[in-house]
């Protein structure tokens, strides 16, 4: 009785086959799609790899600028007769190489979009 039933409802079932040439011609559209994001998220990964190797050079070199002006900048607040003179200076200097850091990623990273 049950194969009767599905017999019935699948009697009437007679779906529309497509062209394989539309078939083919929207397989290739989605592979070019796919192709064409892939060629995007690798140069976004370039681009980006590019940026943290600037910052970290730049990180670097403000560092070194940091150690070098350490003495100097710990004499300023010393002359203030400011009780944390040496905190003082390593989170002033700590602050400028961070913001000098984060502004070369982000110039890197904005002068790289704007190539492409």
């Amino acid at each position: 009785m049950d194969d009767d039933k599905l017999k019935d409802i699948f009697a009437g079932f007679n779906p529309e086959i497509s062209d394989s040439a539309d078939f083919m011609a929207g397989l290739n559209r989605h592979l070019e799609l796919a192709e064409l994001a892939r060629q995007r998220i690798e140069a976004a990964r370039r681009r980006s790899k590019r940026a943290v190797i600037i910052a970290a050079i730049a990180g670097f070199g403000g560092g070194v600028m940091s150690a070098l002006c350490y003495p100097a900048l710990l004499r300023l607040a010393a002359s203030w007769s400011v009780e944390a003179a040496p905190t003082l200076a390593v989170a002033v200097l700590s602050a400028l190489t961070l913001l000098l850091t984060y502004a070369a990623y982000d110039l890197a990273l904005a002068s790289s979009e704007i190539k492409h």
